[in-house]
């Protein structure tokens, strides 16, 4: 598990203190809240949780964020304020979706989940016994297949298996692959299993595989890369059109090109390369590779060829934003059970909301309040049937949301000391 998830952070010296130190922090009543915080990291093959005791926190105590790099911070301080249960921070696993991570806070108990991708599938080429017929192209501008041949004395096409699995994170595009091949002679005198890794810029669709003669032909094709267009900075067309005039650019590379204007440049992006070429009448003069970072979207690549100079830019929009964004933490409301007597409540309360559950019982309702929103879901024998949102008031202590299910009719609730 520590593989899958790192912990990057440590509790706050404040959130140490044991509990012989708690009376000269809380008053008399609170000192019955002593447990130092803890942490739970598991997984399953779908999911990961991560549970947290934060004794005397609320779900409006919490504060979570997530990056898109997969860190994960955890800031809970307790109801009157003052002190600091928890601050933590934890690395995602790579196969973590950060799109799905919950949150939910309820009786001092912190839990997130965080589902996982799905693994991709491999895909599997059909060997045919013979080399096909490939269209002929005239486009000499187009890159050439991927091609892989191997021996493999006493195998037939029949008894060939060729896939391509990818690599890399499930969640990430495009995704790179590795050409496995597994053959087995159907008398059982030889066997072969081998891998190969293949460009990143390499298209797993149309790709095709022969054996014939004792010998297997592997042809991939590969991505077209991304024309970046150059701009003629002379002629006054150094400035973007259209929504490209407002962009935040960044200068990434600049290099002198003395008798070179934008006709005579080609450049074109592919996953973490860019390829520059120099040509003079139609000839090729010179080339250059520049490496671009991983995170980039080629489409916010920008050039400008003016007075002997080029310059390649990028807009800021196109890179991977690692700012960390809020989660919402949730607290559970419980739905009592009207029909067996257990909605007596002694506090000043509102109805807010009411339904028809017909066919529902307590059990069967699961509610979870967030800042501004309820959210509920009904559910028979641990399947979802249907989920309803209910918009909150804005100046509102979760803690104060009441829900009780009587006669199949659900009724909300909401004590009028939450209101603040």
């Amino acid at each position: 598990m520590c593989a899958l998830i790192r912990h990057q952070g440590a509790t706050t010296p404040s959130a140490k203190r044991k509990c012989a130190d708690w009376p000269s922090i809380f008053p008399a009543r609170q000192r019955t809240e002593s447990c130092e915080p803890t942490l739970q990291l598991l997984e399953d093959e779908q999911t990961y949780r991560v549970i947290a005791t934060v004794p005397g926190v609320q779900a409006d105590g919490v504060v979570l964020s997530v990056t898109d790099d997969g860190l994960l911070s955890m800031d809970a301080r307790h109801r009157d304020g003052r002190l600091m249960v928890l601050q933590r921070k934890l690395r995602l696993a790579n196969d973590a979706d950060l799109t799905t991570v919950h949150a939910v806070c309820t009786d001092g108990i912190l839990e997130m989940t965080v589902k996982k991708f799905q693994p991709i599938a491999p895909v599997f080429v059909w060997v045919q016994a013979y080399e096909p017929i490939l269209t002929d192209t005239d486009d000499s501008s187009a890159k050439r297949p991927c091609e892989f041949i191997k021996s493999l004395p006493g195998i037939s096409a029949h008894e060939v298996t060729v896939s391509l699995e990818p690599r890399g994170n499930p969640g990430s595009t495009p995704h790179s692959y590795q050409l496995v091949v597994y053959a087995a002679s159907s008398k059982g005198c030889v066997e072969y299993h081998f891998s190969h890794l293949l460009p990143d810029d390499t298209n797993p669709e149309g790709a095709s595989a022969w054996c014939s003669g004792s010998q297997l032909h592997v042809l991939v094709p590969r991505r077209e890369p991304v024309q970046v267009p150059v701009r003629d900075g002379n002629a006054g067309d150094c400035c973007f059109t259209n929504d490209e005039d407002d962009e935040e650019l960044m200068q990434f590379v600049q290099c002198r090109v003395p008798d070179h204007s934008s006709e005579d440049i080609k450049i074109e992006a592919t996953p973490g390369c860019l390829r520059v070429r120099f040509r003079k009448k139609g000839s090729v003069g010179m080339e250059r590779l520049v490496v671009l970072p991983d995170s980039l979207d080629l489409g916010g690549v920008r050039a400008v060829c003016k007075d002997g100079w080029l310059t390649v830019n990028f807009a800021k929009s196109a890179i991977r934003q690692t700012q960390p964004r809020l989660v919402p933490v949730c607290t559970t409301v419980p739905v009592r059970d009207g029909d067996a007597g257990n909605c007596d409540d002694d506090e000043d309360v509102l109805q807010f909301a009411q339904c028809r559950v017909p066919g529902y019982s307590a059990e069967d309702v699961k509610i979870e309040a967030s800042p501004g929103c309820l959210h509920v879901t009904f559910q028979k024998k641990g399947s979802v049937v249907m989920q309803r949102l209910v918009v909150l008031p804005d100046a509102l202590d979760l803690g104060g949301v009441r829900a009780v299910c009587k006669g199949g009719l659900l009724t909300l609730k909401i004590a009028k000391s939450a209101l603040k």
